[in-house]
This record gives structure tokens, sequence and C-alpha cells, in this order.
């Protein structure tokens, strides 16, 4: 008969996790709802379940432990006096070593692990890295957060011929489905486990395409911040470890809506966002203590880490999709575009100089921390040239306005030299960086948004700015191209920009110079406007969400942009398709198409996008000499192509740009 009120002695399962026991045996009523395997002194029972090959498991947290002066260990050893030392996970007898539970062996476990750590530059906020390197080898590691990382993992496994197996015999989009089944039979424990899931798999189907399943742990994982808080140990002992990781967790989880068109707001409930404080800089994380003021977004200050820098330019990169969101006047838009110019170099300016990087410096910059770097960098160029160019019709393609015509060029002047500078970046990281993998998403959006800008200058009459237009214009659609292989967002960018670019090639604005020195009707007088257009440029990901229809269901993405012309310029029907391009060769004759390929769903994900191959559309490879088109054996070439619409004048236009003549 059980007692009432707290059993007399817990569970294994309940003491280890220190929650309420109800002391029933052979196995207590949680270990029975959750099917684990209860144990009283040693013993263990295992609650019936319909699928017995599942064996229950207990579920340590991933938040280290704290000792006191003398204390022991769970491993024996005395703990050091005078500072935090994390403890190692208590290894858990029944997580599977072999394949039998997961159906991953440990090794590969380990293997996608790293790729996941050395791809994801926000995966230490989510998972510290040695610490979950030591549970994953050890066996404690929760079930759904292995699968959710092997499956992040698998993104950017190749194997020893350089293939992406895991990607085409379906283990990768099974793991994240079972990940997600997995934490979803758990979601009313409200663990950080959860959360990290949560993160993982809001991020992964992003880079598959599936944006609502993407946006439903997304949702999921706000949500458990948003009930759990960060708990009063944050505050009371805000310098302890287990403290920072769980303000990285809230700064990871706010960095993602911190790229969507959501209001920050809505974190106000959760945290004093002003005055939370920053991360830690990497090298105090590592060693697991700081001796770093600590500083916070009200502060201003920075604290020589990347993540405190990432995080300040995110913000204001939210503030300015708010700001280009919204529907004032245009005197008071025009206020606000200058106040947040003037916040965002302010932001600049304070920023470590070893932070700031050129086409000349960019090699001083260690491999495993440039990706980090690169998007604190494109964050304060594309916050600049998104804003500026919200009120360039040319740049923003919007609809034809004279008005305020002298603070319009001078934002087109603006918006065009960080434009440049982004594309400059970018060619530098093409030059000097072989893992282009380790890239953000955000890289390839800030390369679109440059390419919008720039291509109107492909025709420019001075051949210095046109030579330059061209030269960065192939930078960036060399980027997208390489990044769509592991971001299918970066796809369906590749259809975008081959859409803006056709669209200028049927009618192009003949511009004399860079704009500053030309005649303002050539920057206001644009007569297409596109609804989809200017969101796909000004909002990264806006584009994938409409007023009224949510997010947008996988394969039913805009091609047009939703464009609507007072002109006659041919667009290219639906039915118009290319076959797929694939160069077997650096040097082969990009003219050669293959026969049409079937798409198959290989992993039975129903109808989404397609990524694309990394290797160009025989139109757009004419910016490319035989001698400098890049070389793609690294990368996945066994990916299905998207199939996108063909553009009549595509080889022409790029003739016409390169100085020759249509015929």
């Amino acid at each position: 008969m059980t007692t009432q009120g707290r059993p007399r002695k817990a569970c294994g399962v309940c003491k280890a996790q220190k929650i309420r026991c109800s002391g029933d045996r052979p196995s207590c009523k949680r270990c029975q709802r959750l099917r684990h395997a209860c144990n009283y002194n040693g013993s263990s029972t295992t609650a019936r379940s319909r699928k017995p090959s599942q064996r229950a498991h207990k579920r340590p947290s991933l938040i280290p432990t704290t000792a006191r002066d003398g204390e022991i260990d769970g491993n024996g050893g005395t703990m050091q006096a005078g500072r935090d030392v994390v403890s190692t996970p208590t290894a858990l007898r029944d997580y599977p070593t072999t394949e039998s539970q997961l159906g991953i062996r440990t090794t590969l476990a380990l293997t996608l692990a790293e790729a996941y750590f050395d791809n994801i530059y926000n995966a230490g906020f989510f998972l510290p890295r040695r610490l979950f390197l030591e549970s994953l080898a050890a066996g404690t590691a929760h079930h759904h957060v292995v699968l959710s990382v092997c499956a992040w993992g698998a993104n950017f496994y190749r194997d020893e011929d350089g293939q992406a197996t895991l990607k085409e015999d379906g283990s990768m989009i099974e793991w994240a489905k079972r990940a997600g089944r997995l934490v979803f039979q758990e979601i009313e424990e409200l663990s950080e486990e959860n959360l990290v899931t949560f993160s993982n798999l809001a991020l992964f189907w992003h880079s598959q395409g599936s944006w609502r399943i993407s946006q439903l742990h997304k949702g999921n994982a706000y949500q458990t911040l948003y009930i759990m808080g960060l708990g009063p140990i944050v505050s009371r002992n805000e310098n302890s470890l287990e403290s920072e990781i769980r303000r990285r967790r809230f700064w990871a989880c706010y960095l993602m809506h911190c790229y969507s068109p959501e209001r920050l707001a809505l974190f106000e409930p959760i945290a004093n966002m002003e005055n939370l404080p920053l991360p830690w800089p990497e090298e105090d994380f590592e060693a697991g203590m700081s001796q770093c003021p600590t500083v916070s977004l009200k502060s201003q200050q920075s604290n020589g880490g990347i993540y405190c820098e990432l995080i300040r330019g995110l913000t204001f990169w939210s503030s300015v999709v708010s700001s280009l969101k919204s529907e004032s006047d245009f005197s008071v838009k025009l206020t606000d575009i200058h106040t947040l110019d003037e916040k965002i170099s302010g932001w600049w300016r304070s920023m470590p100089s070893g932070f700031k990087l050129s086409p000349s410096n960019i090699t001083a910059v260690p491999h495993d921390a440039l990706p980090k770097v690169v998007l604190a960098n494109l964050v304060y160029h594309q916050s600049l040239c998104a804003l500026h160019a919200s009120i360039v019709p040319l740049f923003c393609w919007t609809s034809s306005d004279e008005s305020w015509s002298t603070a319009r060029q001078v934002s087109a002047q603006r918006a065009f030299d960080h434009a440049c500078e982004v594309s400059e970046l970018i060619s530098a990281v093409l030059a000097t960086y072989p893992r282009l993998s380790g890239m953000p998403n955000f890289v390839a959006y800030a390369a679109y948004c440059g390419s919008a800008i720039l291509i109107p200058f492909m025709w420019c009459l001075n051949s210095k700015i046109k030579e330059r237009a061209q030269a960065n214009v192939k930078a960036n659609i060399t980027m997208i191209h390489m990044m769509a292989n592991f971001w299918k967002f970066a796809a369906l960018l590749q259809v975008h920009v081959r859409c803006l670019f056709n669209i200028h090639n049927k009618g192009p604005t003949i511009l004399e110079d860079e704009p500053k020195y030309l005649d303002t009707s050539k920057l206001t007088n644009f007569t297409i406007n596109a609804t989809y257009a200017r969101a796909s440029i000004l909002e990264f990901t806006g584009i994938l969400r409409s007023m009224g229809d949510g997010y947008v269901k996988p394969g039913e993405e805009t091609k047009d942009l939703g464009i609507q012309e007072t002109t006659k310029i041919a667009l290219p029907s639906n039915g118009e398709q290319i076959q797929l391009a694939q160069l077997q060769e650096p040097h082969q004759d990009t003219s050669l198409l293959l026969p049409r390929r079937q798409v198959n769903d290989l992993n039975g994900q129903g109808s989404t996008l397609d990524i694309f191959s990394p290797f160009f559309d025989p139109e757009m490879a004419n910016l490319f000499s035989d001698h400098e088109m890049p070389n793609f054996d690294q990368f996945d070439t066994s990916l299905l192509n998207f199939d996108y619409l063909e553009m009549d004048g595509w080889n022409d236009g790029m003739d016409m740009a390169s100085g020759g003549q249509k015929t």
C-alpha cells in the first residue's frame, strides 16, 4: 500500500532527477507512465511497453553540476577548491552502445556530433561541446538529443567517396522524425533537453525546406522556455557555469527569433533582456569560469566575445526588419532609418578590431571562428544595406516614387557601398575558406540582397563600376549555389536571383555611374512592382510567410516573386522549365544538358523544395570564364536539382553585361 505524501524512499530514476516518486513497487507510477526502468536498491523493473525493443532510460540533465570545496565528484575525485568544476554525468546502464536501440553506432554518432559542432555556428549555445561529447561517449545523453544532433550532422556528413550517404539512404530524415516523436512523448516534462531538441529540429527542418514543421518546433522551443523561465539560480549566481549554460540556451532561442519577422517583445516575459548578461567569451566558457566583467545589451559594452557581438548585431537586424514593415509616413520612416543607422554604426565602432573583417585580413581569423566572425560582419553591412535600400525603388522593387529624391539618392549610395562590402567579403571567403558548409544561412541571404542591388549596375556605362558589379554578382551567386547543398532556403534564392536578373535584362535601366552621380529619376522611376521581391530582398525569411496564409507549404514557394508589370516584359510561364544542367568536370562545356531526371521522394517527405545542384545553370555560367569556373568536387553532386523556370535571354543578357552584342 502506498503511503500518502512524500514516499519514504524514491526509486533510482526519480531520485536521480530529484522529483517526487510514488514509491509503488515494483514500478512507481511515473516510471510506468514513461515506460522507464524503475529500480530500488540496484534492482530494476521495466514497465511494460508496446515496443519492448525500446528500452527505457534515465535522462540526466546536460547542465553541469558544481561542487563545494572538498566534495567528491561522481568518479571519486576531489573537486578543486575555489572554482566551479563540471562533473561528468553518471553513466546509464541502459544507454545503447550498439545499434540495438537508436540504430546508430557510437563511433558514427560521435562523428556526426563533431560535424554538428563544426558546421552549426551556434551549436555550442545549445550544447557545450566537450560536455556533450563526453556524455555521448559515456552513454548518458538523452536519446532525442542524440538523434537530433545526428540528423543535423548527417546534413554535412560525407563518406570516404565524398557522398552524402546518410542523406541518400534516408537515415538523416528518419533520425529527425524519431527525435521529434521522442521529444513529443516527453513534452510535459518541461526539461531543458526538450528545449535543445526542439531548437535543433527547428533549424534542421528549415535547412530541409520544411518551413511549417520548422516553425512548429521553433514554437515549442519558445513555449518550453516561456513556461520554464531561466530559474532563480541565473540571477542568484550569474557567474556559475550552470547559469551561463542556461543563459546561452535563452540567447540561442532569442537569436532564432531575430532572424524571423516576429517581434522580440515575445521574450520580455521570460527575462529582462536589456540587463541579462551576454554570453562569456569562448575561452572563458571552455575554462568553465569567467574573469570578464558582466556586459549586457543595455551596457553597450563588449566582453571581447563573438557571441556578445552577434546578439547585439542581430538585435539591430530585428529592429531593421520591424522598421521596414511599419506603415508610417515617409518623413517618420526617414527619421527611423537615420536613427537606426547611427545606432548600428555605434555598435560597429565599439566592436573589437579583431572582429572587423576586410578581404586583406580575413586569413588572420582561425577557420573554426571564421563563420561566426563573417556572420557578425555581414549582419552589420546587411542591416545598413536593407535599411537604406528600402526607400530606393530600383533596389527594393517597389513602384515608382519620386518624392524625397535627394534623401533616396543618399540612401542609394549607402546601400550600394554596403552591398559591395558584403560581396567583396564573400569573395574573400570563397578564396580562403574551404568549408562553406559551416557558413550560416544568413550568408546566402546577404549574397542575394547584394546581388539585387548590384545587378542593375552590370549594364553601367562606367566600365569600372560595371566590372565591379559583375565581379561582385559572380561572387554572390557562387556562394548561393554552394550553400544550396546544405540549405534549401539558399536553393530558393537561386530561383529568385535568376528572376531578378531576367527582369533587369529584358528592360535594363542604363546607369551612367554609381548612385551619388546619377540622375535621381534612374533610382526612383522603377516600373516593376513585385510584392514578394521586396520581402525577399529586405526581410531574409519574410518571403516564407504571407499575411493570413501562414507559412508556405513545401513546394509552393513563389518562383516569380509576385511581379506585377506596368510595362510589357515577358515573364516565364509556369510550364517553361529547363532541363537539369550538370558539369562533370570544372572545364566542361556548360551548354550541354543532361536528360531530365524524375524527382523522387527519397525520404517519404512528400513534396518539398528540391535542392539545387551546386553547378551553375548554363545561362548563369556565362559570368565565368573557363579558367575561373569553381571546382565543385568537394560538394555533394548526387542531390536532385531544383527545377526552375527557363527565362529567355539569360545568355544574351550575360553577353551584353560582359560587353557583347545580342544576336
